[in-house]
């Protein structure tokens, strides 16, 4: 249940110990015993990820890199989703999807094998966490444009106004890296979220280890990201703009805690494991990382090396002609 803050009545949540918008100490909070209970869950001794524990994992391997994982029972209470958004992609679907991904992963310094002898060594659906933010800001901006300059090729502008920014997805995984999950998150539907997880049957659910201070940097980073994009299409005059910056003052701040559905693929080739992403609702989003064939790249280099000796040879060649 969160508390307001008592400077700027932002809400605040029981892991906050500084309101996130002014900074003010939160206030102590006297919580009944039984809401300190301290559920057991199981780490990665790899990636680090934490996921729910439940008794049907058998001897448990990490679903988002494969690796051993332990039982452990943390100092302080991590966070649930309050929020699931369901699987839309069976099972079958994924395991087609990625089939396909990597017929189309051929490159020059890719395998041509990859696809025939790839091996499905692990499927794994999960639920992965974030933040789904609403956030006001006043957002301040300096760009050079063509409106103005006269004679000059460039213009100084700037301005400042208040700028509303809703449905914010922050990733707070650990499992995942940033970048994976910022690929993920434009295919989410955060308007199908129930209040319990709907997909297959013992599927982990991975808890909030991240601090609601980390969404904060993030926050600010989406806000400027998307400010700049606003800002360039209706607010910053002239045909031509350069060196747009953005500065954003959060002036509130609301968070839910959101579990996000994905599928984890461990695939194996040639004794080597992989890992791809393929996303939970939205089948146009895969993600990997494919094998690269270094034979072809010392080809490539002897070829340039060669070409580069023979060339010298020439030179040496004709001058001394």
């Amino acid at each position: 249940m969160s508390v307001p803050c008592s400077r700027c009545q932002s809400p605040l949540e029981p892991q906050d110990l500084r309101c996130p918008i002014c900074s003010q100490a939160s206030p102590e909070q006297d919580l009944p015993p039984q809401s300190r209970a301290f559920a057991e869950v199981l780490r990665c001794d790899d990636c680090g990820a934490a996921v729910t524990y439940a008794i049907a994992h058998q001897a448990p391997r990490c679903h988002f890199c494969g690796s051993v994982m332990h039982v452990e029972r943390p100092e302080d209470p991590l966070e649930e989703a309050r929020w699931f958004l369901p699987f839309r992609v069976p099972p079958e679907q994924a395991a087609s999807l990625l089939r396909q991904w990597l017929q189309t992963q051929r490159g020059f310094f890719t395998p041509s094998e990859l696809a025939s002898e790839a091996t499905l060594s692990h499927l794994a659906p999960l639920w992965w966490v974030g933040w789904v933010c609403d956030a006001d800001a006043l957002v301040t901006w300096t760009a050079d444009s063509n409106a103005g300059s006269k004679r000059a090729a460039w213009a100084p502008h700037a301005g400042s106004g208040q700028m509303q920014f809703r449905a914010l997805l922050i990733p707070a995984t650990r499992g995942l890296t940033y970048d994976e999950a910022s690929y993920l998150t434009p295919g989410y539907d955060t308007r199908s979220r129930q209040p319990g997880p709907e997909g297959p049957q013992n599927t982990p659910i991975e808890r909030f280890d991240v601090q609601r201070s980390v969404a904060r940097s993030h926050v600010i980073e989406s806000i400027h990201r998307a400010a700049a994009a606003q800002l360039n299409a209706t607010a910053i005059p002239g045909s031509r703009k350069r060196k747009i910056q953005v500065s954003a003052l959060l002036s509130s701040l609301n968070t839910d805690r959101y579990a996000l559905p994905a599928y984890v693929l461990a695939y194996r080739f040639r004794g080597q494991l992989y890992r791809a992403i393929v996303h939970g609702q939205d089948p146009r989003y895969v993600w990997g990382r494919t094998p690269r064939t270094y034979v072809r790249v010392y080809i490539v280099v002897g070829a340039i090396a060669l070409a580069l000796f023979l060339g010298l040879v020439s030179l040496i060649l004709f001058a001394a002609m």
